[in-house]
């Protein structure tokens, strides 16, 4: 029983991220919360498998990108931007090593992710465009900004 369940939640870690996604766009739940739930299955895959991640090639550009924004964290004068790039970064990373450990999934679990990002997608899309509870987002506002005299 407790294997089938580490597995389900193992099967599930992609999904988990989406909660910082929503938390950096929509302000809800809580950051510490979103990581938390994000975070869980790292150390039940760590018991199970006996490690963190697989290794793929994308391994050192991932880390010259981390060390990049860092560095871009620490240099930036825009405190909430830089923050927003961080959080949005490493759920990024993670979303990614959780495709990668699940890479050997049956199909209908990658029909099933296809469709529940489709989802996701068309909510928040839906959401920010009309204008919801959530951050006023303006795109390019940077140009608009960097233009003005």
């Amino acid at each position: 029983m407790v294997s089938k369940l580490g597995n389900a939640l193992l099967l599930a870690q992609p999904f988990f991220t989406f909660s910082v996604f929503l938390s950096v766009l929509l302000g809800a739940p809580p950051l510490w919360l979103s990581w938390t739930i994000a975070i869980i299955p790292l150390p039940l895959r760590f018991y199970i498998t006996g490690r963190l991640t697989r290794r793929t090639p994308f391994d050192i550009p991932i880390l010259i990108l981390t060390v990049g924004m860092l560095l871009g964290f620490f240099l930036s004068p825009d405190h909430q931007l830089r923050l927003t790039v961080m959080h949005t970064y490493l759920a990024c990373v993670l979303f990614y090593y959780g495709l990668v450990n699940n890479s050997d999934a049956r199909l209908g679990y990658w029909g099933f992710l296809a469709g529940f990002l489709f989802l996701i997608l068309f909510f928040l899309s839906a959401l920010v465009f009309a204008g919801g509870p959530g951050k006023h987002i303006v795109f390019n506002e940077w140009a608009y900004e960097l233009a003005a005299p």
